[in-house]
């Protein structure tokens, strides 16, 4: 592959997230919104967790590392923040199943929660 064909690629990918960006938020409002309190949730349970047990039970090496390199309230405050904005800009590139994508997302993040809070 020539530098030329990659930069054609990288061009092709800028349009599709344009193209795709384009209404994006306003169409899948309530799906972000959703997306947005079940991180939330899935932040305070998870900081509750770590809180009483320890930082090293948890399961999302991310969210464990910025635990451990920022404390346990900013670590996984931030890395919550930074999870949800890239997840979020992975699902405007796949925007054909992006609502199905979101409410997955959010369901997980409330089972993620429901998890941490019964199991400590």
């Amino acid at each position: 592959m020539t530098l030329t064909d990659e930069m054609q690629a990288l061009t092709k990918i800028k349009n599709r997230y344009l193209d795709n960006m384009k209404g994006f938020f306003y169409e899948h409002r309530y799906y972000i919104v959703l997306l947005f309190i079940a991180g939330c949730m899935d932040a305070v349970s998870t900081i509750y967790f770590m809180e009483k047990t320890s930082i090293m039970y948890e399961l999302h090496p991310f969210i464990r590392s910025m635990a451990t390199n920022y404390g346990i309230i900013l670590g996984v405050s931030l890395g919550k923040i930074i999870q949800v904005i890239v997840g979020i800009f992975t699902v405007i590139y796949f925007r054909n199943i992006a609502k199905w994508i979101l409410l997955l997302a959010s369901v997980l993040y409330t089972l993620a929660c429901f998890h941490n809070f019964m199991n400590f």
